[in-house]
């Protein structure tokens, strides 16, 4: 038996065990907070089935109309979708893309995100960086197709010689510098208007001149027939001017600090220009209205859509990569000025 101070000794033991595990079970119930266990009933998706009969208010919410959003979804579907276990219902993948796009459209915090879309920071963060590279998976063949044969490419610089009046241009660039292997089946130099010119991209003065990238003279060294040039090279370079002020003001996710981690930020990036594509080709009236772009007549240029925050990069130092650049870039200055001449550019220089 034991005395009335052993008793009293083994109740407060026992009432402490007891306190212990109530304080623990508290903490418990803090990690899992109730209102994030009731998506299905808060979640935003229940506005989206409002947002049905305003398609407006959806397009703006998504940034793409309902039908393009249900063929993404279709495709992105089977590989983001999750089982339901035991001991909760999966995150379905409506839920996840809605969440991976108001994202990519806001770039809201994800502490701030999870309020709308009821779903925990950490799992946010997962969902997004998961969904981003499904989405740049499911979409890069068909969207983000790069030129793979000497047709291809030269279907693009047929473009740029009817709409900027460069012939042989490849592409415009502007961005992160990448350094690259030449891509499979560029052209060959070819005759124009009694000009050999070889096939390049037209960058800024931030990229190493080479002899497949062009850039602009430097201040220092213009001539009259150089700043033709330049004009030129800066004319044919506004589309990718274009790409950027739509993709900015497409997606907010641009026009902030990315707030994720440093190793999910390119799939973020790639995704947004894969669904800039995607929308291109499938809803381009709605994503793209014609006030976007450089309108142009005779000379004079209406300014589509541009960003003013996008810092210049830091110019290359190297500056040129050997002779061959200089002496391509020379034939442009001929071919500008002579043949290749357009009626007005006199007129900007």
């Amino acid at each position: 038996m034991f005395s009335d101070d052993e008793l009293l000794l083994i109740y407060g033991a026992v009432a402490c065990v007891i306190v212990k595990r109530r304080k623990r079970q508290l903490k418990r119930n803090q990690w899992t907070k109730d209102w994030l266990l009731k998506r299905a009933q808060y979640s935003h998706v229940n506005l989206l089935k409002e947002l049905r009969f305003h398609p407006k208010d959806w397009h703006n919410y998504l940034r793409m109309n309902e039908e393009t959003y249900l063929d993404l979804l279709s495709r992105v579907s089977p590989l983001i979708k999750k089982k339901d276990t035991v001991m909760r219902t999966a995150i379905t993948p409506h839920e996840r893309l809605t969440a991976t796009l108001r994202y990519l459209a806001t770039g809201r915090p994800l502490e701030d995100l999870k309020y709308s879309t009821i779903v925990s920071p950490q799992a946010l963060g997962n969902i997004i960086e998961e969904t981003c590279k499904v989405i740049l998976k499911v979409l890069k063949n068909e969207f983000c197709k790069f030129p793979t044969s000497e047709e291809e490419w030269k279907a693009i610089a047929r473009g740029f010689h009817e709409r900027w009046n460069f012939p042989n241009c490849l592409g415009a660039i502007d961005g992160k510098h990448v350094p690259i292997v030449p891509p499979p089946g560029m052209p060959k130099p070819t005759m124009v208007d009694g000009t050999l010119l070889p096939y390049v991209f037209v960058a800024d003065e931030a990229f190493e001149l080479r002899e497949d990238l062009m850039k602009p003279f430097n201040a220092s060294v213009l001539n009259h027939e150089r700043r033709i040039c330049n004009y030129r090279f800066s004319r044919a370079r506004r589309i990718v001017e274009n790409v950027f002020g739509i993709l900015v003001a497409r997606f907010g996710v641009f026009q902030k600090p990315i707030n994720l981690r440093l190793d999910r930020i390119t799939d973020v990036v790639l995704a947004c220009c894969a669904l800039h594509n995607f929308m291109r080709e499938t809803s381009p009236n709605k994503y793209t209205p014609s006030e976007c772009f450089d309108e142009e007549s005779n000379g004079e240029i209406i300014n589509g859509l541009r960003t003013e925050t996008r810092r210049k990069l830091q110019r290359n130092r190297k500056g040129t990569k050997g002779k061959a650049g200089k002496d391509t870039r020379d034939k442009f200055v001929e071919y500008f000025n002579g043949n290749g001449k357009v009626p007005w550019q006199d007129k900007y220089v």
